[in-house]
């Protein structure tokens, strides 16, 4: 503790006794000296990062020429224990990166290569720098919003087939499959106009056969009314299909994110930090 020109300067505090076994005076050679630091310079690793750091401010607004959130907490902190705030700007590298051999760049580099004695701007509780690094309890809560693109209107060709779902226009081509098998056995076999006929009925056609047998009458009476639930089905979606406009699906959660496999981009390796041990094979492609 102490100022810089009196810090590596040795300090008495007690003699070892071979005889007695003790020390002498019996002090408390690891003093609680977090109470008083007695000016000493402290050295805060960080850089510009609103609103938790600002730096290089105009001293007619802020006489220290920083602020920030954070930096009002080093600030209070250095208040109760008696120290002096040294910036280490690490604009250059920001929050940086550890390596293998416990060396680093950026802010947290600065605190483990001991460069700076506290590592601020916005840091989170990322596990590989857990492991080199000791973290404070948290002190903000921050969250992260991505931007999306807005959804866009659908092309004008696929206004006629949103009516159904895919699942349902599956449906009604089996139907139309299977109904022309029935009416060709109705018809013992005779192709005669027959996938016209089922296409005709499908769509609400009228259908007249004077010489119709009792089958292919019962087979054209159940297409019918298959029929007239299909047309008015899908009447009723098409109007509403060309009255409101339709777009395409918003991406509203992550997984909409990872869905749409669109890139993303971020100021920093920092973003991704936090996906590099994630589980979830989909989220992978954010830090390929």
């Amino acid at each position: 503790v102490g100022l810089d020109s009196e810090v590596h300067q040795p300090l008495y505090l007690d003699r070892w006794n071979s005889i007695t076994k003790a020390f002498e005076k019996n002090v408390n050679l690891f003093p609680n000296d977090i109470r008083n630091l007695q000016g000493k310079t402290v050295r805060v690793g960080c850089f510009t990062y609103k609103p938790y750091v600002l730096l290089n401010l105009d001293t007619a607004i802020s006489p220290l020429d920083r602020d920030g959130m954070e930096m009002r907490i080093i600030d209070e902190f250095c208040r109760w224990v008696n120290c002096t705030v040294k910036v280490v700007n690490e604009e250059e590298g920001q929050w940086g990166e550890l390596y293998d051999n416990q060396t680093g760049i950026g802010v947290i580099g600065s605190v483990v290569e001991d460069r700076a004695d506290f590592g601020i701007s916005a840091l989170y509780s990322w596990y590989e720098e857990y492991r080199m690094l000791d973290f404070s309890v948290a002190g903000i809560r921050t969250a992260i919003t991505c931007l999306a693109p807005s959804p866009r209107l659908l092309p004008s060709w696929e206004l006629p087939f949103l009516p159904f779902t895919w699942y349902t226009w599956v449906a009604v081509i089996l139907t139309f499959i299977f109904a022309s098998i029935g009416l060709l056995i109705a018809k013992r076999c005779s192709a005669d106009q027959v996938f016209l006929t089922v296409f005709g009925i499908l769509i609400s056609q009228s259908h007249y056969s004077a010489d119709s047998t009792w089958k292919v009458r019962r087979v054209t009476g159940w297409l019918l009314i298959t029929g007239l639930i299909l047309a008015s089905a899908y009447g009723g979606g098409l109007a509403s299909s060309f009255t409101i406009p339709n777009y395409e699906p918003s991406i509203d959660t992550v997984q909409d994110l990872v869905d749409r496999k669109l890139e993303w981009g971020a100021t920093h390796d920092a973003w991704i930090f936090s996906l590099t041990l994630s589980n979830q094979v989909d989220y992978k492609i954010f830090i390929i």
